[in-house]
């Protein structure tokens, strides 16, 4: 079989098909399973001194060029339904993994990325992105209690396609009282709980979901966005946030006021199935309390959601977020 014969094979679903399903696997590790998301290709075989990969429809001209130089040798790109790459990227290199945890693809402060040496080889490897595990310190008796706002909104560079998903808010995890707080929940928190976070979530652009969810803490870091938001420490009356390349921190306030103790916004390029995009994250600390466990009042019922929880929990006061023009 030369390159020609398998470019022409490959022109129905099912030649594609039957490509996928003659890899062997020392093929497969041609290719990271970071670098096959990134660039939406699947590598099918090496002939004639190229490696031949399947690639999603519509891929970056840059990305050819890209590999290439990043595999340190000829490539050669077939054109593959979108469906049948994405069905054998997630067979062939991410089977194994954990369900609940994505790739950390690589991300970049310019939309040039694809023409920056450095850059390509990060592309090869997934981002080392979490940060070492820590403990939770805070003093006897207290359980920390963190109200969360995260708005992104994402934008395709190269092709439009709008993802739509959704998912409705349940509940408010807990609200702060003047005696303490109450937990809208059936039990309360384990013994090794040191801290309760509400998470409201709003992905915006070109995708969108929005949830209201709470998370009990036993350990850091909590990752809210994999990696560049992450609660990364808790100690005493601070704790520290990571933010995209940095760490930010916030204090303890004694009740939440009418805006956000802190606010940080990122904004960065990735590349994802052979398209660029470009997200801008911002991060909103709504309260910061230090309430003893022995005021933590379980309320089973969910409390109703007044206007001002509309406005301060799901983000409905969020000025637009501004976004860069389209990169040419």
């Amino acid at each position: 079989m030369d390159l020609e014969y398998l470019r022409r094979d490959c022109g129905s679903l099912g030649g594609q098909r039957r490509a996928i399903a003659g890899l062997t696997d020392d093929v497969c590790r041609t290719v990271s399973a970071a670098a096959a998301t990134a660039f939406g290709v699947i590598p099918l075989a090496e002939l004639d001194g190229v490696l031949a990969l399947g690639a999603v429809p519509g891929i970056h001209p840059d990305c050819a060029e890209a590999l290439a130089r990043a595999l340190e040798r000829r490539v050669a790109l077939i054109e593959f339904d979108d469906g049948v790459v994405r069905e054998a990227i997630a067979q062939r290199y991410l089977r194994q993994r954990d369900a609940s945890q994505g790739l950390d693809l690589a991300t970049f402060d310019s939309p040039d990325f694809l023409r920056d040496a450095a850059a390509v080889r990060a592309l090869m490897a997934e981002k080392q992105g979490v940060l070492p595990e820590r403990k939770i310190v805070v003093p006897r008796g207290r359980v920390a209690l963190i109200e969360l706002r995260a708005h992104s909104v994402l934008r395709s560079l190269d092709r439009r396609r709008r993802i739509e998903f959704a998912q409705t808010p349940s509940q408010i995890p807990f609200r702060i009282v003047d005696d303490g707080a109450l937990l809208f929940r059936e039990r309360a928190p384990q013994p090794a709980v040191r801290a309760i976070v509400s998470q409201s979530l709003f992905y915006d652009g070109d995708e969108h979901l929005h949830v209201l969810s709470g998370q009990d803490l036993t350990k850091l870091p909590h990752v809210l966005h994999p990696s560049e938001l992450q609660l990364a420490e808790l100690e005493g009356d601070e704790a520290r946030f990571w933010v995209y390349d940095a760490l930010q921190s916030v204090r303890v306030a004694p009740a939440p006021g009418p805006g956000p103790l802190a606010s940080w916004t990122c904004r960065y390029f990735f590349l994802h199935f052979g398209a660029r995009f470009m997200r801008t994250l911002r991060l909103d600390v709504l309260s910061f309390a230090l309430v003893e466990r022995a005021k933590l009042r379980i309320a089973a019922r969910t409390d109703r959601l007044a206007p001002s929880d509309l406005t301060r929990l799901f983000g409905l006061d969020f000025p637009r977020l501004e976004t860069a023009d389209r990169a040419r």
